[in-house]
């Protein structure tokens, strides 16, 4: 792993993301691994790396088989959000306006008047796919579980423009609705 890990920091210092992610296509070794052992030492105090977001991004069932191109656009594209603890990123009944992926921290999914939780969801989790694909509302409320918790946030602008420009993408996410 630290090999890798290595070799994908010199092709990210050297601009050439397209470079890591067939790397990652390619690599056998579980992405979690290579996720724990990559920092962020290079990247501005508050921010992630363009790797970080693949790699977390690769986490979901939704984005896991898409191709590479299409998820460095997707990393590309999305935006990095912190929450302060007891913070709604969803609300019940509403329809989502953007999908989240769990960065670091919980996330608590609510019911029953956000009284019972029903699950929770943990780094690489992905929530507010379904509504913002389906236009219906979400079922729960997604709510920070503590201070610190991230998510890479990708807009419904965002992935339609991206869908229409990919044929591809549109076609993957196409099995999912």
């Amino acid at each position: 792993v630290s090999m890798l890990a290595q070799k994908m920091r010199g092709l990210v210092d050297a601009g050439k993301l397209s470079q890591v992610a067939r790397l990652l296509d390619q690599s056998a070794i579980d992405d979690q691994d290579l996720f724990d052992e990559f920092d962020d030492h290079d990247v501005l105090p508050g921010e992630i790396s363009q790797v970080t977001r693949i790699l977390s991004l690769r986490k979901s069932p939704l984005l896991a088989n898409i191709a590479s191109s299409d998820l460095r656009s997707l990393a590309a594209s999305s935006l990095l959000r912190k929450l302060d603890a007891k913070t709604d990123l969803i609300r019940v009944g509403t329809i989502s306006t953007a999908m989240y992926t769990v960065i670091n921290g919980d996330l608590s999914v609510l019911i029953a008047g956000d009284t019972i939780e029903v699950a929770v969801i943990k780094a690489g989790g992905m929530v507010g796919e379904m509504s913002l694909l389906t236009g219906e509302p979400a079922g729960a409320t997604c709510r920070a579980k503590e201070q610190g918790c991230s998510v890479l946030e990708i807009t419904k602008d965002t992935l339609m423009r991206l869908v229409r420009d990919r044929p591809t993408l549109r076609q993957h996410l196409d099995v999912f609705m």
